[in-house]
């Protein structure tokens, strides 16, 4: 798993917990070490991307999906951008933040296992 999120505390809470659930889950900061990170490691069944105001994000999945084409991606984000993932186009998963961890995990597990796909809102209380 690639978990690419600019806040430390929210890559190591979810690398964590990941790796509790048995996942080998490694965190990048931004685009290029996640790059780097993907170039390294054996491919990722899914990352876990920051989705952010910039064009780095969208550069950063499909680059992603370019070099692993099997590769699921969860887009985590604070505003509703949604209209900027045309459906089935990455076959993303939207999560709102702030998210519950334990759901968030839980939900890794579905897309990894070809179960996840429609957009969820995983806030906390929701």
């Amino acid at each position: 798993m690639l978990v690419v999120d600019g806040e430390a505390l929210i890559r190591w809470a979810l690398c964590t917990g990941l790796a509790a659930a048995g996942f080998d889950a490694v965190g990048a900061e931004d685009a290029g070490a996640a790059l780097q990170l993907a170039a390294e490691r054996p491919p990722p069944r899914v990352a876990l991307i920051d989705w952010g105001p910039s064009k780095e994000s969208a550069h950063l999945v499909t680059e992603i999906k370019r070099i692993y084409p099997a590769c699921r991606f969860m887009l985590m984000t604070t505003v509703d951008r949604r209209d900027l993932v045309a459906p089935g186009s990455w076959d993303a998963v939207v999560i709102d933040k702030p998210f519950d961890l334990a759901r968030t995990v839980a939900l890794v597990s579905d897309v990894a296992d070809g179960r996840g796909r429609a957009p969820l809102d995983l806030r906390k209380g929701a």
